[in-house]
C-alpha cells in the first residue's frame, strides 16, 4: 500500500470511526442516522442528510436538508431533550413538509 493510499484510509476511518459511541442513535433514530452516514452520490465528502439547530423567540428549530434530493424542510422543536427522536418520527410517519433547497444546481 502506497502511502497516498494509507492516508486515503487513515482519512476514510476517520471520518467513519471517530471513536464516538453510536449505539443510541442506531437504536433510537435510525432513519436520521442512516441519513448522516449515507454519502450524496458522487459526492462521498457530504452526507445525504445536513442538520442545523438554533435558538430564536424561546425555541429552538432546526433545518433539515436533503442534499440528495435537493430538499429541506422546517420544523420548531421546542426544547433539546427530545430533537432526534422527534424528527426521526417525523421522517418515519412522513409528516415533515418538503421544499425545494433555494439554489440548487
Amino acid at each position: 500500500m502506497s502511502y497516498a493510499e494509507h492516508r486515503k484510509e487513515q482519512a476514510h476511518q476517520d471520518v467513519n470511526a471517530g471513536g464516538a459511541d453510536h449505539s443510541w442513535e442506531e437504536e433510537q433514530c435510525d432513519l436520521l442516522h442512516s441519513g448522516f452516514l449515507e454519502r450524496v452520490s458522487g459526492d462521498d465528502q457530504k452526507s445525504v442528510l445536513f442538520l442545523s439547530i438554533w435558538f430564536t423567540s424561546g425555541i429552538y428549530k432546526c433545518k433539515l436538508l436533503d442534499r440528495q434530493n435537493h430538499e429541506r424542510c422546517f420544523l420548531n422543536v421546542g426544547s433539546l431533550e427530545n430533537l432526534f427522536q422527534n424528527l426521526n418520527a417525523a421522517i418515519a410517519s412522513n409528516e415533515l413538509e418538503w421544499l425545494p433547497e433555494q439554489g440548487t444546481r
